[in-house]
């Protein structure tokens, strides 16, 4: 049995911009291992309609910028980032490989344009 579209988004928008949890934490991960060092912290972004608006063909994207702070050591080539409920540790929700993986080192800030992270329902 497949999931149609319709289903897709409303699945999506009851998570993602609904408010609940009231913020998601962005991670960094590198070869499906979170970045650690050099300044490395997770990135909160709240969970409302301007950072994840409505789903779209079942696909979420972000919908401002998510910026991590400016790295003070080599974190590695970042190649995915996951959204998390906590800080630390926390429950996974999803996650999104980057179109471009991205090599991090010290001085370097990464960021992520609205529209570049997406989640989909498969």
């Amino acid at each position: 049995m497949s999931i149609n579209t319709t289903a897709k988004n409303t699945m999506l928008d009851s998570v993602f911009g609904s408010g609940t949890p009231s913020a998601f934490y962005a991670a960094a991960f590198i070869a499906g291992v979170e970045a650690t060092g050099g300044s490395y912290a997770r990135v909160a972004v709240t969970n409302n309609a301007t950072n994840f608006p409505a789903a779209a063909a079942g696909v979420q994207a972000n919908g401002a910028k998510v910026s991590f702070p400016e790295a003070t050591g080599t974190w590695g080539t970042v190649n995915e980032v996951r959204f998390f409920d906590a800080s630390s540790a926390g429950n996974e929700w999803a996650a999104s490989s980057a179109s471009v993986a991205k090599s991090i080192a010290a001085g370097d800030t990464l960021s992520f344009d609205a529209g570049a992270l997406t989640i989909t329902v498969t």
